[in-house]
């Protein structure tokens, strides 16, 4: 597009659009992506805002308002939707908030055909290239790819030379950024093998600026965002049938391998496991036997027939690699040369995303496809050529130094001391790359005082479709800086917008619909991996633990653990780390331990859900993570200062008790019966099963007359303790003794809450577990059904049914530990899976 039509007038909408309303001036030698040089709006954008007084948005100040109303709305959108990154902190990871800007970006059809077209050769181009090298390796011996590039970048991996990929393809998926420099004219700034995030904030933005402009959407014709993964998720199967096939193992299964929860594009990881019916694993869950890599899941091991990559080369293999990699897969490489399985992208890819490979594409693409490249790349030196580095080193400002092998290289503070750059490229030339640093285009940003432009990069992405064929996803993510030169990434104050391509004019409207496809019916079974039910399982501990440390919380505070039940609320209040102290566990004693996250109370269990509700997102419903981790957060911010009056805690307790039953609920009710439920439960029942022992200790001492045997107040707090205020029959509430109350909490197998049901719902949920977690050795760690609770019935005593009954929950106590330490050990070491290829 060339700077000519930055003299067009948008017509007279341009005068009048809210948009306009304390703009801020266009940026001087950089591209208005919105205005013309003389403000008036870009015609695509007149067309835009032509939409909105349908929409309710008025012309002038009125309008301006109206939008400033929409974008607060958004804001809370994204915060109700969960949608987050995450940031590191100085002691652990911290998942913020996405950053999305109210106004598109908007790119009309002839312009982005253009980019279709220059994207697509590009992506061409990389896969002909990496044939090329791990082949007939042609370009090296015409010295179109130098050889010091190639030998000296980690990404290119010599021992792939002449083992083409399981599949036939290196590259599945491709990320191109893309930049609009002053002429108009767009330019690949980066190009990405492995590092292609944004997809699922893409589908994200798009659904939900949307959502606030839907006539304009529509009357534009917007070419839906297409689901690149959607396709590569397709050929991927289609490749790993064969596999799975040739081997006799029946349906392929297909892996999601990324890093792990810490990592920044968690999110994305998860959603796309969701969405595809892939099993989110890391390298912990994965191993290899005799060249085929299997998954390590709760039935034991599943052999894997396809991987989507999200983790770097690097870190993938820790025999052939990185040794000290904790992420990756022993023995994955040879599995790899062996074409056991499918993966996108394919090993030895990385080494194309050095930005000195934009300066050798040019005659690598008269050469591999007989075409010069369509669309230009940014201005590109590499140092290692001597002749390169004379001809920029005189001529360094408005450049930057890149690394050209991997980020241990660190750029110099400036390049404006030639000495300081001449002295870091002499010492190893090869090592440094030289790129223009051009302004980059203007996207508009509506803020609070109006619109102001950023900086703003385009990446886009290609993807393989079943036929072979690359095809671009219309639009893309668009992020824009805080300031000319300042980084796009969200950690370092940047956000995003969604991308419009407008349809062809006259074109039928699309469907703007971006939910995916479901694929095939045996990819939408859900895989525990080992390290997921382990998860699994302590989010069952810890819900429950949450459960009756609230309840005890509570008695404290309403005054039941006052006087002469001092003592028996202080060993409950120790055990569950609610006291600092001995001392009785009045108001103000619970209140100074009360959200204290290190002391193992309240606080620290709600800090521990929230962690596992972040590593379990891609196995939990969209509400239970929300509610999971938002428990902590909301109750801190709720919570009275240290000190102030029980009444603020017990406001701050009441509403997180309604918020847990909604946890609790997705836990039990809403939640599928697989596996990862099953897991869930047995761990809520294991930790029920210690508290309600632990409890009837406590309180059931038949020399206490202030306790339930001695017919005192124990009785409230031993039924509030069992959540039995309400199920408690009227006759047993008005019966003071330890019978009645006992017989209904021990023996009473209809009452959810009571020692036999409990120990009935964990026996046989137990039974059904998986036979590679050995349950049958977890079961015969508990009393043989009715021993033990059979005998208080031959009670003839208040005292003698209370003293047998405390002994009973002793070895209860006693026992559920001994399960639980058990569960543990066998999720910590390493079992002796069984081998199942169904």
């Amino acid at each position: 597009m060339s700077q000519d039509r930055s003299n067009e007038l948008a017509g007279p909408a341009s005068s009048a659009s809210p948009l306009l309303v304390n703009a801020q001036a266009p940026v001087h030698g950089a591209w208005d992506e919105m205005r013309h040089a003389d403000c008036a709006l870009r015609p695509t954008w007149a067309r835009f805002a032509a939409k909105f007084e349908g929409a309710g948005i008025p012309a002038g100040t009125a309008g301006a308002a109206a939008l400033a109303q929409r974008k607060v709305r958004l804001a809370d959108q994204l915060q109700c939707d969960g949608i987050t990154y995450n940031q590191y902190g100085k002691d652990r990871r911290d998942a913020r908030p996405w950053s999305l800007e109210l106004l598109p970006l908007l790119i009309d059809y002839p312009e982005w055909t253009q980019i279709e077209a220059g994207v697509v050769q590009r992506a061409e181009l990389i896969e002909a290239l990496l044939a090329d090298c791990y082949g007939a390796r042609r370009l090296q011996a015409e010295g179109l790819l130098p050889d010091q590039f190639l030998s000296r970048h980690p990404g290119w991996m010599r021992s792939l030379i002449g083992h083409p990929p399981a599949g036939g393809r290196h590259v599945y998926v491709l990320a191109f950024d893309l930049g609009r420099e002053p002429d108009g004219v767009w330019s690949v700034l980066a190009q990405s093998t492995h590092r292609f995030s944004g997809l699922a904030y893409a589908l994200h933005n798009r659904t939900l600026i949307s959502s606030q402009f839907p006539d304009a959407l529509r009357e534009l014709a917007v070419r839906p965002v297409a689901d690149a993964l959607r396709s590569v998720v397709r050929v991927l199967q289609d490749a790993a049938t064969v596999l799975a096939d040739r081997a006799g193992h029946g349906a392929p299964r297909l892996v999601l391998l990324a890093p792990g929860p810490a990592n920044e594009a968690y999110f994305e990881h998860a959603y796309t496991a969701s969405q595809f019916g892939l099993t989110l694993t890391d390298g912990r869950d994965l191993t290899i036997l005799g060249n085929q890599l299997f998954l390590q899941t709760v039935e034991g091991l599943e052999p894997v027939h396809g991987v989507l990559r999200r983790l770097d080369d690097a870190f993938c293999d820790p025999l052939e690699l990185r040794a000290d990699s904790v992420l990756g897969v022993p023995g994955m490489m040879a599995a790899a040369r062996a074409g056991t399985f499918v993966m996108a992208n394919a090993f030895g890819s990385s080494f194309v995303e050095s930005p000195t490979l934009l300066a050798f594409l040019p005659p690598i693409s008269e050469r591999l496809l007989g075409q010069p490249l369509l669309m230009r790349s940014l201005s590109t030196w590499w140092c290692g050529q001597p002749s390169s580095w004379a001809a920029v080193r005189g001529n360094l400002c408005g450049k930057a130094l890149r690394a050209t092998f991997d980020s241990g290289h660190r750029t110099p503070p400036t390049l404006q001391d030639p000495s300081l750059v001449e002295a870091v490229v002499s010492a190893d030339p090869a090592a440094w790359t030289v790129q223009d640093q051009p302004r980059l285009s203007r996207a508009p940003v509506y803020s609070d005082d109006g619109l102001v432009t950023r900086p703003a990069v385009l990446r886009v992405y290609a993807s393989v479709d079943h036929n072979g064929l690359w095809q671009v996803m219309p639009g893309g993510l668009t992020r824009v800086a805080t300031r000319e030169g300042a980084s796009f990434s969200s950690h370092e104050g940047g956000s995003s917008l969604d991308t419009w391509v407008l349809g062809e004019p006259g074109s039928p409207r699309p469907a703007t619909t971006v939910k995916p496809q479901p694929l095939g019916a045996h990819q939408r079974r859900c895989l525990v991996t080992h390290d997921t039910g382990e998860k699994l399982f302590w989010l069952g501990r810890y819900t429950e633990r949450c459960q009756q440390q609230l309840r005890l919380v509570q008695a404290a505070l309403t005054g039941l653990g006052a006087g002469p039940l001092g003592s028996a609320l202080t060993l409950l209040a120790l055990s569950h780390g609610l006291l600092r102290d001995e001392a009785q566990p009045t108001g103000q004693a619970v209140l100074a331990g009360l959200i204290d996250s290190q002391g193992g109370g309240l606080a620290q269990t709600l800090t521990a859900l929230e962690g596992l509700g972040g590593d379990l997102r891609q196995c939990l419903a969209d509400d239970h993570w929300r509610w999971l981790t938002r428990l902590h957060r909301d109750f801190m911010t709720a919570q009275v200062p240290h000190g102030a009056d029980p009444a603020g805690a017990l406001a701050a307790l009441e509403t997180l008790g309604t918020k847990l039953e909604l946890v609790l609920a997705a836990q039990t009710a809403a939640a599928n019966r697989d596996d990862g439920w099953r897991l869930t439960t047995c761990g809520r029942l294991v930790e029920r099963l210690n508290c309600q022992a632990l409890t009837l200790r406590a309180l059931l001492d038949p020399t206490d007359p202030s306790t339930v045997a001695g017919g005192g107040p124990g009785i409230v707090v031993l039924l509030a303790l069992f959540e039995s205020r309400q199920s408690c029959p009227a006759q047993i509430r008005r019966h003071d003794g330890a019978f009645a109350i006992g017989k209904l909490l021990a023996l009473d197998e209809t009452h959810p809450y009571s020692l036999a049901s409990t120990l009935a719902q964990l026996r046989s949920e137990l039974a059904l577990l998986p036979a590679v977690l050995r349950p049958e050795a977890v079961l015969a760690l508990l009393p043989p059904s009715g021993v033990g609770l059979n005998t208080l019935d031959a009670a003839t005593s208040a005292d003698a049914f209370a003293g047998m009954l405390v002994r009973l929950a002793c070895d209860l106590e006693q026992r559920s530990a001994t399960v639980s330490d058990r569960l543990g050990e066998i999720f910590a070491r390493s079992p002796e899976w069984s081998l199942r290829c169904d």
